[in-house]
């Protein structure tokens, strides 16, 4: 197969746009390619390009050559559009190639033991540098179901088309202070659906307590494996 029927493909999948329209798009990155390489005197096959961030700099390119950017703006930005689309796709499969070094049989979190990061302050207050990458991965794993109930689905991200959900910190990044290791690890992180991670932060304590003592099951031993040691009843008074 080749990548621009991969990417055919994963559009027709991710994106809610017509067939049509997703040929369009695929044919578009083609004809991007043939006239940089005709404006730019540079050779470019934007198909051969696997690092999602070189989609930007093509793009700049693209935007600076005048008889490129006015086609665009007649076409309603179909053109960059289409490069918005594959770098979408790149990053996707970036992050799938990257799961799959890291764990070749199966996706799975690492339990380790992991240094404090660094931290910055504000008005006063510490606060914690987080890993995105780790949230994202944890989403991915969980097939992006809620943890307390995988029947929670409220709506379909238009960023990944998935059923949306959040990443929480079971243990929140405020009491790090608290901890010899680092809570920013993967065993410490839950994929919640939005109205469970509100009422984990917002909600009354009664409510929080049936959400934190599933997930507290879900990742008891996996929290002693990070070097997070800590009984339900003490997790639960970190939420009042």
């Amino acid at each position: 197969m080749t990548r621009r029927e991969e990417f055919t493909r994963w559009m027709l999948k991710h994106s809610n746009r017509s067939k049509n329209t997703i040929d369009k798009y695929a044919a578009a990155v083609v004809t991007i390619s043939k006239e940089l390489t005709k404006y730019s005197n540079t050779t470019i096959d934007i198909y051969s390009i696997n690092d999602s961030m070189s989609i930007d700099s093509i793009k700049q390119i693209y935007l600076k050559i005048d008889v490129l950017r006015e086609k665009d703006e007649r076409g309603n930005r179909m053109y960059t559009s289409a490069l918005e689309w594959y770098k979408k796709y790149l990053k996707e499969a970036e992050f799938i190639s990257n799961i799959a070094k890291e764990q070749p049989s199966e996706y799975s979190v690492k339990h380790i033991k992991k240094l404090k990061g660094e931290f910055k302050i504000k008005d006063g207050m510490k606060y914690w540098n987080r890993d995105r990458s780790i949230v994202d991965k944890i989403i991915y794993i969980k097939n992006n179901e809620c943890e307390y109930d995988n029947t929670h689905r409220y709506f379909i991200s238009k960023a990944t088309n998935k059923n949306y959900v959040e990443g929480h910190h079971l243990i929140q990044m405020q009491f790090q202070d608290m901890f010899e290791y680092s809570l920013d690890v993967e065993s410490n992180i839950v994929s919640v659906c939005l109205v469970c991670h509100k009422i984990l932060h917002l909600g009354r304590l009664e409510d929080k307590i049936k959400i934190i003592e599933k997930l507290y099951n879900l990742r008891e031993h996996e929290l002693k494996s990070s070097g997070l040691d800590i009984r339900l009843d003490e997790l639960i008074e970190l939420y009042k």
